[in-house]
């Protein structure tokens, strides 16, 4: 039997937070909160693999930035797909910056239900054929 998904949400908006682990949890995958960054790289030093990464740019303590890029410096990391699920004014210089490290980027303000499912189950696929 395959091993089961594993998803580390990022996010400090409780809203936010539930819709998307109750969209990964419907999809089979198991769901790791983290409410700001330091808990996000305590959890990232415990569990050895989480299969994606939903993270916010601004959260407490630090930075949704820092933990992008701890995550992607790290050899045991620096593959797993980000999503990075934000509210923040991204600048078209901060987005090509986001796109180098993260496999996408979800806008709180036009977030769809249905483009959220879209953008978990396109990774998932991918996450299968490796």
């Amino acid at each position: 039997m395959a091993r089961k998904k594993k998803a580390l949400i990022v996010e400090d908006d409780e809203i936010v937070c539930l819709v998307i682990g109750k969209i990964a949890e419907m999809h089979g995958v198991e769901v790791t909160i983290a409410r700001n960054g330091k808990e996000a790289r305590e959890a990232l030093q415990k569990v050895e693999d989480f299969d994606i990464l939903f993270l916010d740019l601004l959260l407490p303590y630090v930075s949704g930035w820092e933990v992008l890029d701890t995550v992607t410096s790290h050899p045991r990391t620096k593959d797993m797909p980000v999503v990075i699920v934000t509210g923040a004014r991204i600048s078209t210089k901060e987005k090509k910056k986001l796109l180098g490290k993260a496999t996408a980027i979800v806008d709180k303000q036009t977030f769809s239900l249905a483009q959220f499912e879209k953008v978990l189950d396109e990774l998932l696929q991918e996450k299968r054929q490796v």
